[in-house]
């Protein structure tokens, strides 16, 4: 949800070494309303990607909503993000849908249910 795609590239898969984003399609809060906020200075004096950058990044492609207040979400397999505030109750209702229509079976490499 919102800023919190930034923090993808440093969510590794441990069977894979690689960002659990690589190849996925995310979202996040964009750019564009970070520079709406004033705030696109101040993240940048702090060293921090936004999250449309750290999607490329975390090797995944950033889907941007069709305004920066707009509610949306993006679901890649596994990965479902929401792009703001105004997207948390659909992010929840996508984050239900793809976790109920997941089979419950043991990953082979890491004994992990997936």
């Amino acid at each position: 949800m919102c800023h919190g795609g930034a923090i993808f590239p440093g969510v590794v898969n441990p069977v894979t070494n690689h960002s659990i984003v690589v190849g996925k399609k995310i979202t996040g809060f964009t750019t564009k309303g970070e520079e709406e906020q004033g705030v696109l200075e101040t993240i940048r004096g702090w060293d921090r990607m936004t999250v449309e950058e750290a999607a490329a990044k975390a090797g995944g492609e950033y889907v941007g909503p069709p305004g920066p207040w707009d509610s949306f979400t993006q679901t890649d397999g596994r990965v479902v993000t929401g792009a703001n505030p105004a997207s948390a109750r659909d992010t929840a209702v996508a984050a239900v849908k793809a976790f109920d229509g997941l089979e419950n079976h043991r990953d082979e490499k890491t004994g992990s249910e997936r």
